[in-house]
């Protein structure tokens, strides 16, 4: 078995993962993560369907993923065509994040850096809005370390590191140990970071930057307060469409943790989008970077 430390939980499994190996204190919770091969459409455990409070999920993912999820085993049966490469990634962008959703944590679609204080700065916004981009501009400022991309993971005022991987456009940064393709369909690379500039420990969240395109002649950012923050953190929260009614109410309580944080919104031009980002990270670079 092969052991990882992942979203501040110690994982167990039996397919390796590029990950770090080190597992934190005994005092952490664990998991268990076991993949199999789905020999035919019928030969699945039929006891996984019958235990208690056991979710099943079919995802198509490149192929089918049958998801087992209880409190401590999350089984995951794979076509014997699909790459632990693809596992990998369905596990810690999709798996691991609504397992520990419907755990008591708060998940949120969100990248995010650390200063040299230790104050996080989430990036918020939709798929394709330039997260993971902007994270990127302000990582090659030897200011901040990594921490998270695409899935930011929160437990009252806690928030945990994700895995030391960015997706991006690649570029010649110097942060870099590593690049793999995402695929042939896409430009995108996996890229993977140096150990000098991963925040590994938690953190603390101090502001929120929610990016959005829109038609406007210039780069501008404003505050935002009441209702409309509370609606733009609620639309950031992970797998929100597969959770109970029981679980949404708790998911949307969650964000209670960090109301009072402060929020900005920021809107760039459509036209040169990714352009644009490197001036946001010039904008924004101050802000982020002087903690209060």
């Amino acid at each position: 078995m092969y052991r990882y430390s992942l979203y501040g939980y110690n994982i167990e499994t039996n397919i390796a993962m590029p990950l770090n190996t080190e597992i934190k204190d005994n005092d952490t919770k664990s998991i268990e993560f076991i993949v199999k091969y789905n020999k035919t459409d019928i030969e699945i455990d039929d006891k996984l369907y019958l235990e208690k409070d056991v979710r099943i999920y079919n995802i198509s993912f490149s192929g089918s993923f049958y998801i087992f999820l209880n409190e401590e085993k999350i089984v995951c049966y794979r076509n014997k065509d699909i790459l632990d490469s693809v596992v990998f990634s369905c596990f810690v962008n999709f798996i691991m994040p609504y397992y520990l959703q419907i755990n008591g944590c708060l998940c949120l679609h969100s990248s995010s850096i650390v200063n040299e204080q230790g104050g996080l700065t989430a990036i918020m916004g939709d798929s394709g809005s330039g997260k993971s981009t902007l994270v990127s501009k302000l990582m090659e400022l030897n200011k901040y370390k990594y921490f998270s991309d695409d899935i930011l993971v929160l437990l009252e005022n806690k928030c945990f590191p994700s895995y030391p991987y960015i997706k991006n456009v690649y570029e010649n940064y110097s942060w870099l140990k590593d690049v793999k393709s995402m695929g042939t369909k896409t430009e995108k690379k996996i890229l993977c970071i140096k150990e000098e500039k991963i925040h590994n420990m938690e953190a603390r969240i101090t502001r929120v930057i929610y990016l959005k395109k829109e038609k406007v002649d210039k780069i501008t950012k404003y505050e935002l307060f009441g209702t409309d923050k509370i609606i733009h953190l609620i639309r950031q929260i992970f797998c929100i469409n597969y959770l109970t009614p029981n679980e949404k109410k708790e998911a949307i309580e969650a964000v209670s943790c960090i109301v009072n944080i402060p929020l900005y919104i920021v809107l760039i031009p459509e036209n040169n989008y990714y352009e644009n980002l490197k001036e946001v990270a010039a904008e924004i670079e101050e802000m982020i970077y002087d903690v209060e």
